[in-house]
């Protein structure tokens, strides 16, 4: 009798979009940084694949969490001539996997998820860069 494996997610931009307010990015992004600055990650360097021939390169950035428990990879690449083809010059997917087995319990799209973490990590930053240092120094006004 073989395994029974649980269904692997599929989650584009529209499901995502409807599953996650920006408030739960913000609280997810600050989590993982309290998670990284305690030890909890491990994030080796990138592997890029260059792909002069399609003006574009390739990226695998793994991660694995130790609390909670999951590992991920970041794939996809930046393909400068895609939008003339009516792509974007970005395209990602984030593989979340069970550590335990390797099965893939979600393939999402990667993009929305960047965008919403860069936004939030900013927000994060700025917000702590005010309190450490005072609002209008992180602006400019001083």
């Amino acid at each position: 009798m073989g395994a029974v494996h649980p269904e692997t997610l599929i989650l584009n931009r529209q499901t995502l979009q409807s599953l996650l307010t920006m408030s739960e990015v913000n609280q997810a992004v600050e989590d993982a940084f309290l998670a990284y600055g305690n030890g909890h990650w491990g994030v080796p360097a990138k592997i890029i694949f260059s792909q002069e021939q399609y003006d574009g390169d390739f990226g695998a950035m793994p991660a694995y969490c130790h609390k909670p428990e999951y590992i991920a990879i970041k794939w996809g690449g930046v393909h400068n001539r895609n939008p003339q083809i009516g792509l974007p010059t970005t395209l990602t997917q984030i593989i979340l996997s069970d550590p335990q087995t390797a099965w893939p319990l979600a393939i999402a799209d990667g993009a929305w998820i960047t965008e919403m973490r860069t936004g939030a990590a900013v927000v994060y930053r700025a917000y702590h860069m005010a309190r450490e240092r005072g609002l209008g120094q992180v602006i400019g006004l001083q």
